[in-house]
Order: structure tokens, then C-alpha cells, then sequence
């Protein structure tokens, strides 16, 4: 069987030690409990790093683990070469930790060197007592791999809530069957019928990273020729390997994105990207290839055991003590920081990993499972639960969520339900955009179609819901005051992906809601209302979620001129923060207006005696909310809690046809910063400031729409272009 391993590599044996590791641990009175009150000892490890380094290479297991942990070679900063040529002693210290319940060890070994030093623990094993033969094994493409792949599976199938279907009426539009012995595997692309819909066909999906180079994909030219069968071998390694892992677990038929969507049809891509939740939501299992940067990269890996599996360093007749790196719970995070692929940065993984009912993850050093319910991997077979999602909600105060897929799967069946939790979905939603948008994109114009499932998902959990562009119209104008946060700004995108109301339309990695509505000790009221928004999409796109061509929003509201200079006065108790999304107004005199994003001072003066030029853009402020928050963590002497309020809304420029969005601005008082008791200065002062302003509809014009209409009155949509 031909695979991305390397057949080559032989590992060496589990446990075993070298004599100066077995020495330490054999001698060792802390780990023997012979003096209970010792509780550090200090041993001779190794002469220099040189020593560990060849004790590594010749088999020893609990050298290869510590020096996983220790400086490598090229590593920035060059800690090894500093460390070789000192040629300082490594030392070994073994203490007692103190017992917890989220952990089971017992002792801490830590290696000290001049520069540093590194750590494992050390259980006895009652945790997780059985070590799966998968752990010796060098290539994760073993049978022994494969039987633990389908077992995860099938157990969850059978005994978890989270194996069933979210609509066992669909399947996708174009599938792989996967025929042949496991010598002689051969795929041909399969269109499903209404009798597999009512067999209940199942069919697994791939997370994979195309890369820069050439990908095999399936076109108008070449779908006659994938309909006749084909040998495995001639595929990329990623995808022979999803088609071998697959039938390991029992599934015949495979969904790949760049094989089962006609890659050079708009109609067909619109068709599709319409339907990825369900794509994805109905999978039987997610096979994520963490491995390599393209398709060539495959899913299988070479791996030394030694390096990530349990050691065993002391054995007794009454217990057994094992190292082990510290314990990681397979979440993206970790799966993100332990391998070198770019799959966990690509902006698509995040609906590929967030919708499936379970995910198999192939990686460099091991093989991860997880469900709605658990994590495990080949170190903790049985898997760790998770925690309740309830509890991932409450324990932010309901204003933000742990971003797991448990948390998003029960968001988007119990929000409208669950009294405790009523920004539930919303704030999921609001996390899921955050991390997001840190992702990278190859395709700037995919930004929405890549989020699309999610938003699918989101749609079919609350009847009646409307997507807009990146918001939701229940929560239209909570959502408008999103800001860029951190600096360098990012130049504007030269060809539209989304209207400048919508955080899809800016390059910014940190991309932030400001969502004070949801903050329970807040009253919010808003300044401004929703009018109408008309979305222009394709029109397979029912929903309107994926590729967006134009928009047109109104908004009723009051504009205030914002003021170019700036006088500065002594210091007082309001405060005055300008986000703006993008660099277009770097070496200008906007740039003075910024200053420096947070602006602390005379605000009121300011406003008040500002000066006003002809030249450059017009920009405005257009209050959005109010915000009056009663602060019990803070309490006067006379113990009544102190109050804070603020205004919140949108820097909108000027154009041709209507405004478009800028930037965002708050103007806040905390009184617990001055003492005041209340914040009627506040509210005699800046609110007038607007209010006095003439109450007019305002209309953002974006894409097509800029272009193909004109006036004030929302019309129809324009057009789609051909």
C-alpha cells in the first residue's frame, strides 16, 4: 500500500532507558515515597546537551521526551549553539505537585540548563491506564491506527447524541465512491440518487490546504472523465490518503471541495456554497489533514513515539509511574501551535471544523478525535469531556463564548430557548467573527463564502432570521460599531467582497465587536434606526450568504460634522476614541484628528470651538447607541455603585451617491475616574450635541448598487451583472 509515510523509518522501543535515566528514577526516594517530607531532589542529568542529544539517538525514551521540550538546533536565538558551547551541565529535579482535579500528576521533573529550563510530569497511570498499541507505532497510516480511527467513530455513533444527522434528506450534489481492495483502491465521482438519499448514504468530507502550487480540480472539461473510474495512485497524497482513511472507517463516498464543485462555474459555485452546512453538518466524520501545505502533502505521518507517547520510568510492585509531556487537550489552539501545516490559519477551516459532528485530525506526531461530546487522542483513548457549554456561557456573564464546537452546536439549537442565556447565539457569533478574521484567505473575495455554512447553520436555527452582509438584522445595529483594533492599518481593498458597513469589507487580522448590548448591568438605547438593507447576490444564493455583488442601506439618523483641528484645553472627564478601519487617510491632516486612536482631554472644548476646512473628505459622526452602565464592581464610600455612559456610532465620509463607513467613535464619561456621582454633564452636553442635529435618512450605496442607482428612496435591486 502506497502512502505519504515513509516506510523507512524504524522506531525504537517504548520504555526503555539508558542507565543514567534509570539510575535517577531507581534511586529517586521522592518518587518511591520512602521520605515524605522531602519535596525536591536535585540529580546529575547530563554533562552537556551533547550527552542527552546522543542518549536521545540511541533509544532512550525519557531523553527523546525532555528533549522534545529543550532548544533545538536553528531556533531562533540559538539557544543549542550557546548551550554547546558552554558545554554546561543539565540537571534533573523531581517535586512534589500539588493534586488537583483537572490534572493527574504526581511530580514535576524539570531539566535546568544555564539558559532555562523545561518540564514534564510524572502519574502513575490510573487516568488513563490502557496504552493503545498505536503509540509504538512510526507511521500513523498503521492498522492499528485505522481500527482506533474507526472505533472513536463508531463509538460515538452509538453512544453519543451528537452521531445523528441534522437532515437525513441531504446529501450533496456530487460525491467519490471509493471501490477496490485497500492494494487496488479506484474513485469515480458519483452523483447520488433519491434512493441513496433514502438508504441513509453516508460519505465523509476533507479539510485540506491548496496551497500555492496547481490543484487537481474538477472543471466543466474534466467531468465526463471523473465519472469513469481511476486509480487512487494517480491522485494528490491528501486526497489518496482521505479516500484510504475513509474506507478504513467504513464509508465508501468522500466530499473534497476542489473535486466535487465545478471549479470554473459562478452558477455552480453560488449552487454549492449555498449548501455547505448541510455539507458539512451531515458528514458521518471531517478527515482534517494537518499535514503539509498543498495536496501533495498527504494525511499520514512519519513519527519517532519516543518523542509524544507515556514513558514508563518506574515500575514497582505496588504502582507505576509514567512521563508524560504535559497534557494538551486537542483543541484548535494546540492543534494550531504543534504542527507546522497551514490548514489551521485558513479562513475556511473554521465552518469545515465547527459544523461536522465529528473530526478525525491527522498531524505530524499524532492522530486526534473529536466529537461533540469529548477530545482524544492516541494518548487518552477514551477522550477528555468536555466541559457544559452552559457553563463555557455563564461563566463570561453571558457576553462572550468559548469558541468549541459543543458551544456552537448548542448555541444554535438552544439560544431561543434557554432564558438564562439570551445572547447566546449572538455572542458565539460575535467570537466566531473575532477568530475569523484572523484567518488567511488566498481568494480576498471568498471572505463571506468561506463563512457561509456557519451563517447557513445560524439561518436554520432561527426561523426567520436575515443575514446581511456579515450581521444579522435582529441585532443590525448592535453590530454596526465593529472597529479594528491594533495598529498598522491595512490599505482599503481595491475590488468589492462586502458593503464598508461590514467588517468583511477590511484586511485586518483583529477585527472587534464592540457589543456593550449585551452587557447585563448596561440600559442601551438606540440613536439611530434601520430603515431597509437590499443585499444583491446571486441568485442561486437564496439566503445570501456567500458572494455578494452590491448593497444598499438606510439608515435613519443625525449627522454631526467632525471637526478637523482640534484646540486643547486642561483635562476632563470625558474621553473620546477614534478607530478607523482603514489607512486611507494616513499622511493627511486626518491623521491630527486621529491622535494617536485615543483622545483624552478637553473633549468638550474641542467640540465646542472646533474648526472646520473645505478641504479633504467630509466625514461625520452618526450616533448609533446610547449606553448608561450602573458599575457595581466599583461603589462610592456610601456603598451605591458608580455609573458610567457613553455614546457609540459610526465616522461615515461623503461621497458621490451617499456615505460609506470610515471608522468607528465612542464619547464616554466614567464618573469613577473623577468621582462625580452622576453623569449629568454628560448627558446636558453631548447628547444635545447631536440631538440638535436635523433627523435625515442616510444611504450607503456599495458595489453595483453604487453605481447602476442613485437617490435617496430604496428601489429594487439592481441587476445582477452577467
Amino acid at each position: 500500500m502506497s502512502t505519504s509515510a515513509d516506510p523507512s523509518f524504524i522506531p525504537h522501543q517504548l520504555h526503555r532507558l539508558c542507565a543514567r535515566c534509570d539510575g535517577i528514577f531507581q534511586s529517586s526516594a521522592i518518587l518511591k515515597d520512602v521520605f515524605q517530607e522531602i519535596e525536591v531532589e536535585e540529580h546529575h542529568f547530563h554533562d552537556n546537551i551533547d550527552s542527552l542529544w546522543q542518549s536521545a539517538a540511541s533509544g532512550c525514551h525519557f531523553c527523546s521526551l525532555m528533549k522534545t521540550n529543550l532548544p533545538l538546533p536553528g531556533q531562533p536565538g540559538n539557544t543549542y549553539e550557546h548551550l554547546r558551547e558552554e558545554g554546561s551541565p543539565l540537571t534533573l529535579e523531581i517535586e512534589h505537585v500539588e493534586q488537583t482535579t483537572s490534572s493527574d500528576a504526581l511530580f514535576n521533573v524539570a531539566c535546568r540548563y544555564t539558559r532555562g529550563w523545561s518540564s514534564i510530569h510524572i502519574d502513575d497511570g490510573k487516568r488513563h491506564p490502557r496504552l493503545h498499541p498505536a503509540l509504538a507505532q512510526a507511521q500513523t497510516c498503521s492498522p492499528d491506527h485505522a481500527l482506533l480511527a474507526r472505533n472513536w467513530v463508531e463509538t460515538c455513533l452509538t453512544q453519543h447524541t451528537c452521531g445523528h444527522r441534522k437532515n437525513g434528506h441531504f446529501l450533496p450534489t456530487r460525491l467519490f465512491e471509493i471501490n477496490g481492495s485497500e492494494e487496488d483502491l479506484n474513485v469515480r465521482l458519483y452523483i447520488p440518487s433519491a434512493t441513496d438519499v433514502e438508504l441513509g448514504l453516508r460519505y465523509c468530507t476533507l479539510s485540506h490546504c491548496w496551497g500555492d502550487t496547481e490543484v487537481l480540480c474538477l472543471t466543466t472539461a474534466t467531468l465526463q472523465d471523473f465519472q469513469q473510474a481511476v486509480s487512487v495512485t494517480t491522485m494528490p497524497a491528501t486526497y489518496a490518503d482521505a479516500m484510504r482513511i475513509a474506507k478504513s472507517i467504513g464509508v465508501r463516498f468522500l466530499w473534497i471541495d476542489s473535486l466535487c464543485i465545478l471549479q470554473d462555474s459562478p452558477d455552480d459555485w453560488a449552487q454549492e456554497a449555498s449548501t455547505m452546512a448541510s455539507v458539512y453538518e451531515n458528514s458521518y466524520c471531517n478527515i482534517a489533514a494537518a499535514i503539509g501545505e498543498n495536496s501533495a502533502g498527504g494525511c499520514y505521518a512519519t513519527r519517532d513515539p519516543l518523542t509524544f507517547a507515556p514513558c514508563r520510568i518506574l515500575a514497582t510492585d505496588t504502582r507505576q509511574l509514567y512521563a508524560r509531556q504535559y497534557w494538551l487537550d486537542g483543541s484548535l489552539e494546540e492543534l494550531e501551535g504543534n504542527c507546522d501545516s497551514g490548514l489551521f490559519s485558513r479562513a475556511w477551516i473554521l465552518q469545515e471544523l465547527l459544523l461536522p459532528p465529528r473530526v478525525l485530525y491527522f498531524e505530524p506526531k499524532s492522530v486526534y478525535f473529536e466529537c461533540q461530546r469529548l477530545r482524544a487522542d492516541e494518548r487518552n483513548v477514551e477522550g477528555e469531556e468536555r466541559p457544559s457549554p452552559a457553563f463555557d456561557l455563564a461563566s463570561y456573564d453571558g457576553t462572550q463564548a468559548l469558541l468549541t464546537r459543543q458551544v456552537f452546536q448548542w448555541a444554535t439549537q438552544n439560544s431561543t430557548t434557554d432564558p438564562r442565556f439570551p445572547y447566546g447565539l449572538h455572542s458565539v457569533w460575535l467570537e466566531i467573527v473575532s477568530r475569523y478574521c484572523e484567518l488567511n484567505l488566498s481568494v480576498p473575495g471568498d471572505k463571506l463564502v468561506a463563512l457561509a455554512g456557519v451563517a447557513e447553520r445560524i439561518i436554520a436555527a432561527r426561523k426567520g432570521e436575515q443575514y446581511l452582509s456579515g450581521l444579522w438584522r435582529s441585532t443590525f445595529l448592535s453590530d454596526l460599531p465593529w472597529y479594528v483594533d491594533y495598529l498598522p492599518l491595512l490599505p482599503p481593498m481595491s475590488e468589492f467582497r462586502a458593503p464598508t458597513w461590514s467588517w468583511a469589507s477590511v484586511q485586518a487580522p483583529h477585527v472587534r465587536a464592540w457589543n456593550w448590548i449585551t452587557l447585563r448591568s448596561a440600559e442601551v438605547s438606540f440613536m439611530a434606526s434601520l430603515v431597509d438593507v437590499v443585499i444583491v447576490a446571486h441568485p442561486n444564493d437564496v439566503n445570501k450568504t456567500g458572494k455578494i455583488y452590491g448593497s444598499r442601506l438606510e439608515i435613519k439618523g443625525r449627522l454631526r460634522r467632525m471637526p478637523l483641528t482640534c484646540s486643547t484645553d486642561t483635562h476632563d472627564m470625558f474621553t473620546h476614541n477614534i478607530y478607523y478601519d482603514t489607512d486611507a487617510f494616513r499622511d493627511s491632516q486626518w491623521e491630527r484628528a486621529q491622535n494617536a486612536r485615543r483622545v483624552e482631554g478637553s473633549f468638550m472644548g474641542r467640540l465646542l470651538r472646533a474648526e472646520y476646512t473645505d478641504e479633504g473628505p467630509e466625514v461625520y459622526y452618526l450616533p448609533i447607541r446610547r449606553i448608561r452602565e450602573t458599575d457595581h464592581g466599583h461603589l462610592h464610600w456610601d456603598k451605591t455603585p458608580l455609573c458610567g455612559c457613553g455614546i457609540m456610532g459610526l465616522l461615515v465620509m461623503k461621497v458621490e451617491k451617499g456615505f460609506q463607513r470610515v471608522g468607528l467613535f465612542s464619547m464616554s464619561a466614567r464618573e469613577w475616574r473623577h468621582g462625580f456621582r452622576d453623569t449629568s454633564k454628560f448627558d446636558s452636553l453631548i447628547y444635545p450635541y447631536f440631538d440638535e442635529c436635523k433627523e435625515e435618512t442616510i444611504v450607503f450605496l456599495d458595489g453595483v448598487c453604487r453605481s447602476q442607482t442613485g437617490g435617496s428612496a430604496v428601489a429594487t435591486a439592481p441587476t445582477l451583472p452577467s
